[in-house]
C-alpha cells in the first residue's frame, strides 16, 4: 500500500481508483506519481487508454506494444499521417482538421470496445498553445468532453530522435511538465511512466491485466 501524502484529488473509474498527490515522490513503478489501485473484480470493458506526452518520449512504441499485448485496437496518431502528406507548411486550420478527424475515429470505438489511442486532444491542445499562444475552443471542447479512462504520460527519458515533424529537441522536459500540470489541473486519471519500453509495458500490465 502506498503512503498517503496530501491527496490533491482522487478519480474513480469502475474498479480502479487513482490518486494524485501534492507531493510527488520518486517511485520505481510509476515515476513521480503516487497511485493506489484497487483491483477487486477488476475488468476493463470498453475502455479508452490514451498514450500521451511530449515528442520523442516513446509514445508510439508503447502504443503499438500495448495494443499487441492487450489485443486491443490501436488508433494511430493521425497528425503524423496527415502532415507527412501535406505539401505546404501546416497552420492552425490543419491542427483543427487533425482534431476533428481524430475525434471521428475515436467515436467509432467509444462505448463499443476497449482501445489504445496514440495521442489525443491533449497533445493538440498543447501543440496549438505552443504554436499560436492561445487555446482553440474546439480543441478544448474535444479534450474536456472525451471520456478517457486512463492517460499514460510518457517521460522523455530517452535520446531525442530527429524527425521532420518534431520541433522541440531541447524543450521536452518543460513540455512534459506542461502535460503533467494540465492533467492534474483538470483532474484527469493518469499515471506517469519512465524507463525502457519493456519496463513501461510491465508497469502497465500491473494495472490493466
Amino acid at each position: 500500500m502506498l503512503q498517503t501524502l496530501g491527496w490533491l484529488f482522487s478519480v474513480t473509474i469502475p474498479n480502479i481508483v487513482i490518486f494524485a498527490t501534492t507531493k510527488m515522490l520518486t517511485n520505481p513503478v510509476l515515476c513521480n506519481f503516487e497511485a493506489q489501485i484497487f483491483l477487486d473484480n477488476f475488468v476493463f470493458l470498453n475502455r479508452m487508454i490514451v498514450i500521451t506526452g511530449p515528442e520523442s518520449s516513446g509514445k508510439t512504441s508503447l502504443s503499438e506494444a500495448l495494443s499487441e499485448r492487450m489485443g486491443w485496437p490501436l488508433v494511430e496518431e493521425y497528425a503524423r499521417a496527415y502532415l507527412s502528406e501535406l505539401d505546404r507548411p501546416y497552420d492552425g486550420r490543419d491542427i483543427l482538421h487533425i482534431a476533428q478527424a481524430q475525434q471521428s475515429t475515436f467515436e467509432t470505438y467509444l462505448g463499443k470496445r476497449s482501445f489504445i489511442a496514440d495521442t489525443a486532444h491533449l497533445v493538440l491542445s498543447i501543440w496549438y498553445r505552443e504554436r499560436y499562444g492561445t487555446f482553440h475552443p474546439l480543441i478544448e471542447d474535444y479534450y474536456d468532453l472525451l471520456d478517457v479512462d486512463l492517460y499514460v504520460l510518457c517521460k522523455p527519458d530517452m535520446p531525442w530522435e530527429p524527425d521532420v515533424l518534431r520541433e522541440h529537441p531541447n524543450d521536452r522536459d518543460r513540455l512534459y511538465d506542461l502535460y503533467r500540470d494540465r492533467l492534474i489541473q483538470d483532474k484527469k486519471p493518469f499515471i506517469e511512466l519512465c524507463g525502457s519500453l519493456r519496463s513501461r509495458i510491465q508497469k502497465l500490465e500491473r494495472i490493466l491485466v
